[in-house]
């Protein structure tokens, strides 16, 4: 069967690859670099340019490459849109995502028969649809290099719809007459195989979408969007020595535990060491061990205090180490040393930290609270109190708002009701005075700039002038900001359409050229990846504030808005996320009141690798000054549902939490695997009628140490099998108690019970990790 494009023709195609290979092999032996941003570099058979990328229209739609062979390489692309559960029709059994092939070996580029199926060599991922129900949301993943093939699958992964995936392929030769291949998602090892022979085809075709295949169940997945394709030649060498960044030379630190960053060549994988001595294989202190992760930067285990440590970093490809980074680079540890800067708060490693080290952000919405300070100071106090004894570190404050009897005014305005409004004489100091209460009561501040300013400072003059009143007015108290943001919603508070995120962009850049204070934009109107990524990618924002989902109509009801922030966005220079505005008790739309939700919210969130959370109430939002109450009510901390659901995450939870390497629990990194009606790797939205189980079995692992959440549980209690050695705790979300301690072998077993819905499990890998 052959099938054909009505696009360029192939010899224009292979002129593309002799530019590749002549003009685009740099750095690092990149050969191909095609964002997909209103062109492709490749031939485009069907599907449509998007803003973020390009989306599949056709179950036959494809872009494909030809590169320079390739017998040691790598390739990378991004791809939203994969439904978990596929049972769509034309894609009821599997979904095609990538393929390589040689284009020579029958036309395989348009011929199926005699072309691509029998093609010599051959690799392709698909995800498993909902027909091979034993298999969905598994990939299946061929290495053909004729006469020899494996075609294994993976284990069951967990998909979103939402999510933005990162795939990245490995091939080379191990030395021994076999190609070993290695597939990765989201920086994880997904699986590695071999089969004899070298990958050397004689026009290498890369592919994504659809394959020249045609099936009534199987095509490219619908609706999809891809995006950054890039292909490497790993044959120029391993990656080299890195340069460690931080800690600095010489450095005198006050926290055991320490950030290590460095700059290097791309990588897969990383090891971080940290000795007494200055040689990376004796006198280890702490080892982060193999980290099949592309970052950057690696938070340490709580080092002895005091002591003199060295660092050392190495980075590696799919096959081979690169050298360790240059000796002779130490740092101190001591508790007693006292920084002679200002205790600024930093966005380091994925981490909020300042002087004492690092720390989750658990914050609440108070956005009437510069409205307390200046009419209600005792209320304000009381409100800081509570939330304070709660365990909350910062509240969310706006500087001005257009409410009815309700404003906050920095200058004089008509509201929206038309009822004009004086400016307040006193503004700045009331400003200033609600920094300094809220840091009596040990928390900081997130100042959101702008709301309501379509009528509060409709012109942008002005508020220019309002962001330098801001920078004049918290110089000299940036330690009690956490963090700056623009706009609350931006585009319904002034700033609609493309022009108010350019003037949000601009805005942001302005802060950040005249404060050390992080500086985040807002949560606009289209909450996607591809949506955040419009308004933060390359921008200066140090954070991206998110409103997540508060969706609770489906099958997993109110768990649903708990994982909504599993985004993963590094890739697309979005800086890392805070859920900023979460559903909660009274919000709109819709609201949540259990404290269990309200708590695992927060602790989702920290593990997947944000660094901030916002606990968002009617009391929050509204908290009527007793003044001019507009319904008579008053609301206050002490009797909101589900203030007193965070009080012990700080002490449950390590600080640098969000800078670890997470997982989905079903992947192989993955602690334990969950079991759901007897079958391995299952959460319960998969299987029908399930009674035991968990929705989610998150997790993120730092060195040896690891942190599990397995949430929304079953009455029938969650089953889980050791991957490996391991020893732990487990950890009531709400009291704070540890409710038990267990150790296990590799394939050893536990069942949790119910419980509160959700534990927080701490524990430690074997030493073989």
């Amino acid at each position: 069967m052959s099938t054909h494009c009505n696009c360029r023709t192939v010899s224009m195609l292979l002129m593309v690859g002799v530019f590749l290979s002549s003009a685009s092999r740099s750095p690092a032996g990149l050969v191909l670099d095609d964002p997909l941003q209103q062109t492709s570099l490749g031939r485009r058979c069907g599907g449509e340019f998007i803003a973020d990328g390009w989306r599949v229209i056709g179950k036959d739609d494809a872009i494909y490459w030809h590169v320079p062979a390739i017998t040691h390489g790598a390739a990378e692309f991004d791809v939203r849109g994969l439904v978990p559960q596929e049972a769509r029709p034309g894609m009821e059994d599997k979904t095609e995502l990538f393929h390589m092939y040689d284009a020579a070996f029958g036309d395989a580029d348009t011929t199926y028969l005699g072309g691509y199926r029998d093609n010599r060599f051959k690799q392709f991922l698909r995800k498993i649809g909902r027909a091979d129900a034993g298999k969905a949301d598994a990939m299946e993943i061929l290495l053909q290099i004729k006469p020899n093939y494996v075609e294994p699958d993976t284990a069951r992964l967990s998909w979103e719809p939402d999510a933005t995936y990162h795939f990245r392929q490995e091939w080379g030769p191990d030395g021994q007459g076999n190609t070993v291949l290695k597939v990765y998602r989201n920086g994880v090892l997904l699986l590695t195989t071999s089969t004899p022979g070298l990958w050397n085809p004689a026009v290498h075709s890369v592919r994504i979408a659809a394959s020249p295949r045609r099936s009534p169940d199987s095509g490219a997945p619908l609706g999809a969007v891809f995006s950054n394709i890039k292909v490497w030649d790993l044959s120029t060498g391993m990656p080299t020595a890195p340069v460690v960044v931080q800690p600095a030379g010489g450095a005198t630190l006050n926290c055991p535990t320490v950030l290590v960053s460095w700059s290097g060549d791309r990588h897969a994988r990383y090891e971080v060491r940290v000795t007494t001595g200055d040689d990376p294989n004796s006198d280890v202190v702490w080892r982060s061990g193999e980290v099949v992760c592309d970052r950057d930067f690696a938070w340490t285990g709580a080092l002895p205090n005091p002591g003199v440590y060295h660092v050392f970093v190495r980075l590696g490809d799919a096959a081979n180490w690169g050298p360790w980074s240059a000796a002779g680079r130490t740092f101190r540890v001591d508790s007693g040393f006292v920084p002679g800067s200002p205790n600024v708060v930093r966005v380091e490693g994925n981490v909020f930290c300042d002087n004492h080290g690092p720390f989750l952000g658990v914050g609440a919405s108070y956005f009437q609270a510069l409205r307390h300070a200046k009419y209600d100071r005792d209320r304000l106090d009381r409100n800081l109190a509570v939330l304070a004894a709660n365990g909350f570190n910062y509240v969310r404050v706006l500087s001005m708002v257009n409410w009815d009897g309700l404003e906050i005014a920095p200058l004089s305005f008509r509201n929206r009701a038309g009822h004009s409004v004086a400016g307040w004489p006193d503004y700045w100091q009331q400003f200033r005075d609600l920094l300094d209460r809220v840091a009596l009561h040990g928390m900081r501040t997130e100042m959101t700039i702008f709301a309501d300013a379509q009528y509060v400072m409709p012109d942008k003059a002005a508020r220019v002038a309002h962001l330098d009143g801001i920078l004049a007015n918290i110089a000299g108290r940036e330690h009690l900001i956490l963090h700056l943001e623009v706009a609350n919603e931006a585009w319904q508070n002034g700033f609609p359409g493309s022009q108010g995120v350019a003037d949000l962009r601009e805005f942001t850049q302005y802060l950040a050229d005249r404060t050390s204070v992080p500086v985040a934009i807002t949560s606009n109107d289209d909450p996607s990846d591809a949506g955040i990524a419009t308004v933060y990618s390359g921008s200066a924002a140090d954070l991206a504030t998110v409103h997540f989902s508060r969706d609770i109509r489906t099958v997993e009801g109110g768990w649903l808005p708990v994982r909504d922030s599993w985004r993963s966005l590094g890739r697309s220079g979005v800086p890392p996320l805070v859920s900023n505005e979460p559903i909660g008790p009274g919000s709109s739309v819709n609201s949540e009141s259990d404290p269990i939700k309200l708590c695992a919210a927060a602790v989702f969130g920290y593990i997947a690798n944000l660094p901030g959370y916002v606990y968002h109430s009617r009391t929050g939002v509204y908290a009527n000054t007793v003044c001019c109450p507009p319904s008579g009510d008053e609301m206050d901390f002490h009797d909101t549902v589900g203030v007193d659901a965070y009080r012990h995450l700080r002490q449950l939870l390590p600080g640098d939490l969000a800078g670890w390497v997470r997982n989905d629990g079903i992947e192989p990194s993955a602690p334990f695997t969950v079991f759901c009606g007897g079958r391995g790797d299952r959460y319960w939205p998969d299987v029908a009628g399930a009674t035991d189980g968990c929705l989610r079995n998150i997790g993120s692992v730092k060195g040896r140490e690891f942190v599990c959440f397995p949430m929304g549980i079953r009455s029938g209690g969650l089953s889980l099998e050791a991957r490996q050695p391991v020893q732990f705790q487990v950890f009531h979300p709400l009291t704070g108690q540890a409710v038990s301690d267990s150790t296990l072998d590799a394939q050893g077993r536990i069942t949790l019970p119910q419980g509160p819905g959700a534990w927080i499990m701490r524990g430690r890998l074997s030493p073989a990790h």
